[in-house]
């Protein structure tokens, strides 16, 4: 009996395994460029709708032969994208699987982020049932989610398998018999988003909407394409559309209103300056001064090496392609000055053959003059974008004159398709009068500054991931003039600066399967600087400091599902800094969602700010023994999807409990930077969007902040809204923003509350290539008095108009 039992479970053990030999001929891998050797023609399609790999195996089942083609794609628009290229002449529609089409010899359907392509050796009519039975078998239905499916059918109520596509690009145009004039292509396919179209039976075209999709990705989080529903951080996403209606020539007023919990200090009608008087310090759910927001370009960290304040004049909306801002402490990927968030600022890549490009020139109020010209080239692997911005204006006050001149160079080059190599550089020349506070007003407070970076990438992606590496350097100097009161005496010197930063970030990301991600990369970089002041007669200096300081980290994140649907995220950074050594940086996560399109996400981690130079060496009262400042966050994060993907909300909790406050302590002797101060903060915030209907949208965005402690440039209460209109050849955006319990002076005594009301118009004279159209801006409508920066009063209304050509 025991040998019989033995042998039955011998039997029962191999049979799978015997069945698999049988059936599987012929097992195949395609990464990369080995696509195009699988592929007579037709491999770049795929790449335009961002191709991961392909899994081919030859069948035989039931005596019959099958090849089945499992192609995975970075998200689920993507898969669904090429399936709605490929899906015509089919018998049968919808009917099996999520989305489905079947002939005689073939079934094409998309589950998940996967196109499935299987083809038999004979025709079969019925429908045949074996080869319904191989796709489950070898593609895991466990892991995929049936919202996204249920949200395209009902928020389109066609039969999607044939009429509805989404396009990606020129290719996928072209492969849905769309005719490129019949829309302005320098408007849906250059942002990399696409959008959906439905061909109707008689032949015409209706765009339904840009893609927004449902399952946004989103790469602050670990690095890589990931879901923003899957990742318990909460971030919110600004894209080129939002940035371009706006009108805005400096980045930064565009997150102010559009962005929950996040405000931005300004100071006039153009620039943000430096040193006394400076504006453009970002501050999110209370947390934010003295640098505690940090600024990333393209994957590098942005600040002044001495002072450790970002750059925010160098920000140029014109040169961005995509923002994505942490609300919350992203330390575990991107070390100091992450504590309170993270602004990742992409920029702008140019995607389609040959040139193309825009220019544009305005005229406003205070003699404000602003003039932009870029141009892309791309050529095969090869492509280049080159930009030139130059912004001026007299300001609203005497003493405030403002002019930039900035430059940025692009290049890369695609070795094949899954390596490629980018390098770029960036300058601006920036001149900036400080007027003084109104009831003290300075002269001749003058800043000329000059600020450089440039960097090298490599980029690799690879069939379960992905690998990149950055190199880069970011320079500065600094002259100013420190200026005098009416009645006192010129200073005889100028205040000068040079500062650096350089450093080397890498990661690797690796998807083990399709339910685990983990992602590894270390870090370092170094910042410093020296400081003088030099004579004005004869040029005599003296000198303040000349310091730097290094830092290098190791970190790690991994998202696993646990369950379906349900994704846990954890990760753990190390730091050791040269001054006061190391500290580890805690992450962890949760993140669930259901059919109907809700989530729910819940985050801790931690936050951390290094000592700047000028804190610790600096000026009295610099401290050489100032440790990090520290924070942690708990937040927990309501998501749902409404009316059919028109609709969409966002609830966030959150509580912060910081620590190790860098303060000016006084009293005892002479005053002194200590680790002094604690508090806590907690709020709400909320973000809705809805769209109308295809030629209009809004956006609401509301955050309510509790502070232990008030703390300077952060309201109580900050209200955004936001309603776009695109009548045919016309556009018109109205926004408003209410902010209310601000206080604006660094002895917390000076509250504001106020409410600006902005219109914007444009109406395109052609709408073909080019594209060229006239726009008019009125920013502050009602004329409100307020200031941001105590003594600084901030303009009434603002006129600017002027003209926009795209090629």
């Amino acid at each position: 009996m025991r040998r019989e039992l033995s042998i039955l479970l011998f039997v029962i053990i191999l049979f799978p395994f015997s069945l698999y030999a049988q059936d599987v001929k012929r097992d195949r891998t395609f990464v990369g460029s080995a696509l195009y050797g699988y592929m007579n023609g037709g491999s770049d399609l795929y790449y335009e709708y961002d191709f991961i790999d392909l899994r081919v195996l030859d069948l035989h089942y039931n005596g019959a032969d099958y090849t089945l083609e499992i192609y995975k794609m970075n998200t689920e628009d993507d898969a669904f994208g090429i399936y709605s290229i490929h899906a015509f002449g089919g018998l049968i529609k919808d009917s099996v699987f999520t989305f489905d089409i079947h002939s005689n010899y073939q079934i094409q359907t998309v589950i998940g982020n996967y196109y499935i392509s299987l083809v038999f050796d004979r025709p079969y009519k019925p429908l045949n049932k074996d080869a319904i039975d191989l796709i489950k078998r070898f593609v895991d239905f466990k892991s995929v989610s049936e919202s996204y499916a249920v949200s395209i059918k009902n928020r389109y109520k066609i039969d999607v398998s044939g009429n509805l596509k989404y396009i990606r690009g020129p290719l996928s145009m072209a492969a849905a018999d769309i005719d490129p004039s019949i829309f302005n292509s320098a408007e849906f396919l250059t942002d990399k988003k696409g959008f959906w179209i439905f061909k109707s039976l008689d032949g015409s075209l209706q765009i339904v909407q840009k893609s927004l999709t449902l399952s946004s990705v989103v790469v602050s989080a670990n690095r890589v394409n990931v879901p923003n529903f899957k990742v318990p951080v909460t971030i919110s996403v600004i894209d080129k559309d939002i940035i371009e209606s706006s009108g805005y020539t400096s980045l930064l007023p565009v997150l102010s209103e559009n962005i929950p919990g996040l405000f931005v200090t300004r100071k006039g009608v153009l620039g943000y300056g430096v040193a006394q008087g400076a504006a453009g310090v970002i501050n999110i759910r209370g947390i934010g001064q003295s640098n505690k927001v940090l600024m990333v370009v393209d994957g590098k960290p942005q600040f002044a090496g001495i002072f450790g304040h970002a750059l925010p004049d160098l920000y140029v909306s014109s040169d961005v392609e995509r923002v994505e801002v942490i609300r919350g402490p992203g330390s575990l990927i991107y070390g100091s000055n992450a504590m309170g968030g993270v602004v990742n600022i992409k920029t702008k890549e140019h995607d389609s053959e040959g040139f193309g490009g825009g220019v544009r020139l305005s005229l406003g109020s205070y003699n404000t003059q602003k003039y932009m010209a870029n141009t892309g080239y791309r050529k095969g692997r090869l492509s280049s974008f080159i930009s030139f911005n130059r912004d001026q204006t007299d300001g609203h006050r005497d003493n405030s004159k403002f002019w930039i001149n900035n430059g940025y160079f692009k290049l890369n080059y695609d070795i094949d398709s899954s390596l490629s190599i980018g390098a770029d550089i960036s300058i601006a020349d920036i001149y900036n009068q400080n007027p003084g506070e109104e009831h003290n007003p300075k002269l001749d407070n003058n800043m000329d500054l000059l600020r450089g970076n440039a960097s090298v990438s490599i980029n690799k992606k690879r069939e379960k991931g992905a690998e990149s590496i950055i190199l880069y350097y970011n320079y500065g100097e600094h002259k100013i003039d420190d200026g005098y009161s009416i009645g006192e005496t010129p200073k005889n010197y100028y205040f000068n600066s040079k500062d650096y930063i350089a450093g080397v970030s890498a990661f690797k990301a690796h998807n083990f399967t399709d339910n685990t991600l983990l992602t590894v990369g270390i870090d370092f970089k170094e910042w410093g600087g020296e400081a003088w002041n030099s004579a004005k007669s004869d040029g005599n200096r003296v000198d303040l400091v000349d310091k730097k300081v290094s830092e290098s980290a190791i970190y790690f994140i991994v998202q696993q599902s646990i369950v379906p649907r349900v994704w846990l995220n954890g990760g753990l950074r190390y730091e050791y800094n040269s001054v006061f050594r190391g500290q580890f940086i805690p992450q962890f996560g949760l993140s669930w969602r259901d059919n109907n399109n809700s989530y729910i996400k819940f985050n801790f981690s931690k936050g951390f700010r290094s000592p700047t130079i000028r804190e610790m060496y600096m000026f009295p009262p610099q401290n050489p023994d100032l440790k990090p400042e520290r924070l942690f966050n708990y937040e927990l994060t309501f998501g749902k999807i409404f009316s059919e993907g028109k609709l969409s909300s966002e609830l966030n909790l959150f509580y912060i409990d910081a620590s190790n406050i860098i303060e000016l302590v006084r009293g005892g002797g002479a005053p002194k930077n200590l680790n002094s101060g604690e508090f806590f903060n907690k709020g709400v915030d909320f973000t809705v969007d809805y769209r109308v209907c295809n030629n209009m949208s809004a956006n609401l965005n509301y955050g309510y902040l509790y502070m232990s402690r008030p703390q300077i440039n952060s309201p109580k209460h900050k209200l955004g809204t936001s309603i776009t209109y695109s009548p045919g050849s016309a556009q018109f955006r109205f926004s408003s923003q209410y902010v209310d319990g601000v206080y604006i002076d660094e002895a917390k005594t000076k509250m504001e509350s106020y409410l600006l009301i902005n219109l914007r118009a444009s109406y395109s004279f052609i709408k073909k290539n080019p594209h060229l159209r006239l726009f008019a801006d009125v920013e502050n409508l009602t004329d409100r008095d307020y200031s941001i920066n105590y003594g600084y009063p901030m303009p009434g209304i603002i006129f600017n108009t002027g003209l926009e050509l795209r090629f």
